[in-house]
């Protein structure tokens, strides 16, 4: 493959994806039942320079523990991840 592409998750699937991650796990386990309900994980593959990042944050506004981050408006950090394990989570979810 080669160019960009982005995919979108929601909590559920943002949990296996951390599967790994104790401490994005615990995060996530941590946010109420509104928060899980908008949250939106929002990864992107450059698969020209070989490097991966994921956005976390709100669908509808800033809330408690998420920024706002939908189709309008991104107030989400990007954060760098590891490009062989992403590609890894995304063949075994079937994504990719």
């Amino acid at each position: 493959m080669k160019g960009i592409k982005v995919f979108d998750l929601g909590y559920e699937e943002a949990k296996e994806y951390f599967a790994y991650d104790a401490e994005g796990l615990e995060f996530l386990e941590s946010l109420p039942g509104d928060e899980r309900e908008n949250y939106h994980l929002k990864i992107t593959i450059d698969f020209d320079k070989k490097i991966t990042w994921y956005q976390e944050g709100n669908w509808y506004h800033e809330s408690e523990h998420l920024l706002l981050m939908n189709d309008k408006i991104n107030n989400a950090q990007e954060v760098e991840d590891n490009f062989g394990g992403v590609l890894d989570f995304l063949k075994r979810e079937n994504l990719l």
